[in-house]
């Protein structure tokens, strides 16, 4: 029986292999989470890895993509931090507040559901992040925008 997922990553790249290894982070691949972690929560990652910016091909104006970035611990299936949503750019974040907690919340609820089910790949959690998501953007404010979802496992 073939996986449905394909081949693993870590196998087409020497470096991935320290990181990875049949899809689930090695030993190496957790710690560099954990610190990541860590060093996000700190508030210092580096800007690269705040949001996603593209500029727009009509009008040439820079768009923001919201991103949501959550960490999960798979062996002991719970969430650790987050989710954090990151949206500079898509809306002002000052007078969204309440709007970005209650996002913030609806988003946890669906990660701690998926992770009740027995849901535990990364893949999957970030496929329930982007649905929980863009259910609540859209209901809430009744725009789609592309919304990229980073789940950290450790």
């Amino acid at each position: 029986m073939t996986s449905s997922r394909g081949s693993d990553p870590a196998e087409r790249h020497p470096l991935l292999r320290f990181f990875y290894s049949d899809w689930r982070p090695t030993r190496m691949g957790r710690w560099v989470n954990r610190f990541a972690s860590f060093w996000s929560g700190l508030g210092l990652p580096p800007r690269f890895q705040v949001s996603l910016e593209v500029r727009g091909r009509v009008s040439g104006r820079v768009r923001a993509t919201p991103v949501v970035i959550a960490t999960v611990d798979h062996d002991a299936a719970q969430l650790i931090t987050g989710p954090e949503v990151v949206t500079r750019g898509w809306i002002y974040a000052d007078e969204a507040e309440e709007l970005l907690e209650e996002m913030r919340a609806a988003i946890a609820d669906a990660i701690v559901r998926a992770l009740e089910k027995g849901d535990h790949e990364p893949d999957t959690l970030q496929r329930v992040v982007r649905k929980a998501a863009g259910r609540f953007v859209n209901d809430r404010t009744k725009r789609r925008p592309m919304i990229v979802p980073v789940v950290m496992s450790l």
